[in-house]
Parts: C-alpha cells; structure tokens; sequence
C-alpha cells in the first residue's frame, strides 16, 4: 500500500479501504456527501483488481479441484468459523487501522515518512 498512497495520498487522502473512509467521515475529517463517490471508486478498484488476479491464476485454477486454495487468492477466512467472534476480530483489525492512520497523519515528525509507516500498518 506504500506506493499507492505516495502515488494518490495528495488526490485522495489515500483511503482505498472503505471503513477508513467511514471512520474518516465519522469523525468529520471529510464530508459525508463525499462518501459514495469514495466507496464506488474503491470498489470499483477492488473488482478491477480481483480480475486481474483471476486472470493471472487462471491456469492454476484450472489445474486445481481445491475450492479453498482457490478462494485463498482474493481472501482470508477464519480457521474457526464463528460469526460474533469473527466480527469482533474485524472490528478490533479495523479499529487499529484506522486508529494508527489516523495517529501517523498527527505526528509531526513522520513528515514526509506516513505512507511508509501507514504501508507498514497496513
């Protein structure tokens, strides 16, 4: 994620990840009008990227009967399958994420080195 946000950071605050543009919007960092045109963008990018891993893997989804190696190359899933915790789980990963953006994005002395830290983060 380093090189997109150095490439989009100044164009578009560099959320490509939905729930930081909801966490952004909920704290008021940018309009809420302007959420739809984020979440249609980063949704289209993710389509536009799912594709082109399917057509890159697509041999090997040919030569594989193995359903979850082949779910494996656009997802993770739990190895447990427990939807309360599993939640939980996510909005603790999200929270983090947007928590630690959002605290790079205030610390002067990361002037300049915030998409590197954030890339990390991410």
């Amino acid at each position: 994620m380093v090189i997109p946000v150095f490439i989009f950071g100044t164009i578009s605050g560099a959320h490509f990840n939905p729930a930081v543009t909801l966490g952004l919007a909920t704290i008021g960092t940018i309009s809420w009008s302007s959420v739809p045109t984020y979440l249609l963008a980063q949704f289209i990018g993710a389509f536009l990227g799912a594709v082109i891993v399917w057509i890159f893997y697509k041999p090997h989804f040919e030569a594989t009967e193995d359903q979850g190696a082949k779910l494996g190359a656009f997802c993770t899933g739990p190895a447990i399958k427990d939807t309360a915790s599993n939640f939980i789980g996510e909005v603790i990963g999200t929270f983090i994420l947007v928590f630690g953006i959002l605290g790079i994005g205030n610390t002067p002395m990361v002037d300049g080195l915030g998409p590197i830290v954030v890339g990390f983060i991410a």
